[in-house]
């Protein structure tokens, strides 16, 4: 066990938490931002990172994909079904893609507080990020009213912590919510004003450290 622990942390170490700047971002305003794979309270930690994989790489992440990645993961003794956190499953998809498509694929990370401008920019280029949230009833009431989140929360009012993806929608101004709990499911998506979403961030109701996949500059 113990040397599966240390292959663990050398995976993470080389394909997750990896510094944003070092990524080779696109423009992906044409890419597909439809959600594919479902998640739930239990298993959006993993899920939430597919579907990032689908968005970011533009249809080139798919069903095999999701199935080899949790072979993977698994091979290293990690119950999938067990509750974990985002970076974890980015770290395996990278590693997964990088031996697959044999490009350096890495799991970025993004501060909001250090790099807010930097951060605005990368949404404007339609890259999707992975963000955790509270997860409440009070903001599901909110943002279903008239299909936006209106107030303010804070870390508090969490009664669980649920892991989304986010776009920048640019012909409303404003930060769309991706995930998905079925078919014609209302909270497959709902926006956020751009202010409005920055002090929730401010007030840790969101986590201001964001993730994403793609592929690492030639350095």
């Amino acid at each position: 066990m113990k040397n599966n622990q240390k292959e663990l942390m050398e995976i993470m170490n080389k394909y997750a938490y990896v510094d944003w700047r070092k990524a080779e971002t696109p423009n992906l305003n044409e890419a597909d931002k439809t959600p594919q794979f479902e998640q739930d309270a239990e298993n959006c930690w993993l899920y939430s990172m597919f579907n990032n994989a689908y968005y970011n790489f533009d249809w080139d992440f798919r069903l095999d994909d999701v199935i080899e990645v949790k072979k993977l993961m698994e091979s290293y003794w990690l119950n999938i079904k067990d509750w974990a956190w985002a970076p974890l499953s980015g770290a395996f998809i990278a590693k997964y893609l990088s031996e697959k498509w044999n490009l350096p694929i890495r799991s970025f990370q993004i501060d909001f507080f250090a790099y807010t401008l930097n951060m605005s920019e990368i949404l404007k280029r339609w890259t999707a990020l992975e963000m955790s949230r509270i997860n409440t009833p009070l903001l599901y009431t909110d943002a279903f009213d008239d299909g936006k989140v209106n107030q303010i929360y804070h870390k508090f009012d969490a009664e669980w912590w649920h892991s989304v993806n986010i776009v920048f929608d640019a012909d409303k101004k404003m930060l769309k919510e991706l995930w998905t709990r079925g078919n014609n499911n209302k909270k497959n998506q709902f926006y956020y004003d751009i202010l409005q979403f920055g002090n929730n961030i401010k007030t840790r109701a969101i986590s201001p450290l964001f993730n994403f996949l793609w592929i690492l500059k030639d350095e």
